[in-house]
């Protein structure tokens, strides 16, 4: 059935469901982030358009239960030129959301980055995307591109949401930083007297504003300069976010927005404080009318593979993750999943991986969907089909193989989609009895005291994911 005009999903009143504008009725996003085969890698989705693969790949997903896609868009195919966006790529769009619509399908867009190259326009003066935060004449060009391509799909039904950047990460130390983190300092303190006497308990008198550079990524427990940097990654994510907000809202007022973000966001993930991403829900969730996080098992010292007895341990890590992000709104994981039934190749920071059964797989994905009713309001799997080109795990990752077969998942998931769609009821998001506190800025800075906590929250949430954090110097 084809999406009706003006049928738009937005937030339920019960902050936690989606629901269908024109009926009230509840929405319970389930699909998959979606590339077609053959396009390269990273996925060209735009400058190898293939409308004969949507042509097959959506009536199967629609079939599948699937009716949430997530789509990536790129600057260089759409703004080769500067604050001019691509009639062509544009057009494009449309063909894919019409596509879309006719099987039931919305879909979500990723906000532009660099997956299909980096326009002239941003290598001029050596940019690195890490810098994209920050760098005005970026941002200047992004403002452009949200309000333009607003105007031109706000009222399209079949976009499901807005997702402004993929897992963005405020990089500890660049060169637009400095600069940033001083005015920062400036905004927040006033005066450096004022300054001097926050930052006491670190040693540190500064004379000069000029004197002050990035603190080093080193762990020091409660360290007040740590903790102010930390405190800056977010206002800089926050100041994203309200630009990106803003420029959407000048033209289009139907569809919602979210960020993905990595699970890196979550202050007991990593084990420095340069892991800590920044975009906090706790900090930016106001901004956004959903939250989305994404969450893989691929920590080498967990690996599924090694031992059968870390598919708990980071099912543990996950839940609690999803206990974390929760503030206020609904959470949808928009990128998880496990690769099956092959030897996925390997990434450059972790040793390499080991084969993994389809079976494996199958009872990792569907799993997470079972085990998070009441902690999530929506699911994506990372990828629809196994993807030869890949050169990470999405190269097993999917849900049907390179001969266009169903693989386990594949064959086990239209159940669990219907089921989703049975789960929605009145009570909404299953809070926990069990409280646990959780030291926001003990964490982020000093990633041994997280690397600590991780163990305590993974033992506690494989006893029970009854569980709510109790936050303590949260990121606000």
């Amino acid at each position: 059935m084809a999406i009706q005009r003006g049928d738009f999903i937005r937030v339920a009143a019960d902050k936690w469901h989606f629901e269908h504008a024109l009926t009230g009725e509840f929405f319970v996003p389930i699909g998959c982030n979606y590339f077609p085969q053959g396009i390269g890698w990273a996925p060209k989705v735009w400058t190898q358009f293939r409308p004969d693969a949507f042509s097959k790949d959506f009536p199967l997903m629609a079939e599948m239960g699937m009716n949430v896609i997530r789509v990536f868009l790129s600057f260089a195919p759409f703004m080769p030129e500067e604050k001019q966006l691509s009639d062509e790529m544009m057009a494009k769009v449309g063909r894919l959301l019409d596509t879309a619509a006719e099987h039931d399908i919305r879909v979500i867009f990723s906000g532009p980055s660099a997956w299909e190259g980096t326009p002239e326009w941003a290598t001029a003066l050596k940019r690195t995307w890490s810098e994209y935060f920050t760098d005005e004449q970026v941002l200047e060009n992004l403002e452009y591109f949200w309000i333009h391509f607003g105007k031109a799909y706000g009222d399209h039904p079949a976009i499901f949401a807005y997702d402004l950047c993929n897992e963005p990460h405020i990089v500890w130390e660049l060169p637009s930083r400095r600069t940033a983190w001083i005015a920062y300092l400036k905004e927040r303190y006033g005066d450096l007297a004022t300054l001097n006497e926050a930052w006491e308990g670190a040693g540190v008198r500064v004379e000069s504003w000029d004197e002050i550079n990035v603190p080093p990524d080193k762990s020091d427990l409660n360290n007040p300069v740590i903790w102010d940097y930390q405190l800056f990654k977010n206002e800089i994510s926050r100041r994203f976010i309200d630009l990106c907000v803003r420029s959407i809202r000048t033209c289009d007022k139907n569809h919602m927005i979210t960020v993905g973000a990595h699970q890196g966001t979550v202050p007991f993930d990593g084990s420095s404080p340069g892991r800590y991403f920044g975009f906090d829900p706790h900090y930016v969730g106001d901004l956004l009318d959903y939250i989305s996080i994404h969450w893989y098992p691929y920590d080498e010292n967990l690996d599924i593979a090694d031992d059968p007895a870390n598919f708990e341990k980071n099912m543990a890590l996950l839940m609690a993750s999803l206990k974390y992000v929760y503030a206020g709104k609904p959470v949808v994981l928009e990128e998880f999943g496990l690769y099956g039934g092959g030897v996925a190749p390997d990434f450059p920071w972790r040793k390499p991986f080991k084969y993994l059964s389809q079976e494996v797989q199958a009872e990792w994905v569907l799993g997470v969907i079972q085990r998070s009713k009441g902690f999530c309001s929506g699911w994506l799997n990372w990828g629809f089909r196994d993807y030869p080109g890949a050169g990470d795990p999405t190269r097993f990752q999917g849900f049907i193989d390179d001969d266009g077969n169903l693989k386990e998942l594949g064959k086990r998931f239209p159940e669990v989609a219907q089921s989703v769609r049975r789960w929605v009821t009145a009570n909404g998001r299953q809070a926990g009895a069990q409280r646990m506190p959780l030291d926001v800025k003990a964490l982020v800075t000093d990633g041994r005291r997280a690397a600590q906590f991780r163990q305590e929250v993974m033992r506690r949430f494989m006893e029970s994911t009854g569980i709510e954090f109790d936050h303590l110097r949260r990121m606000v």
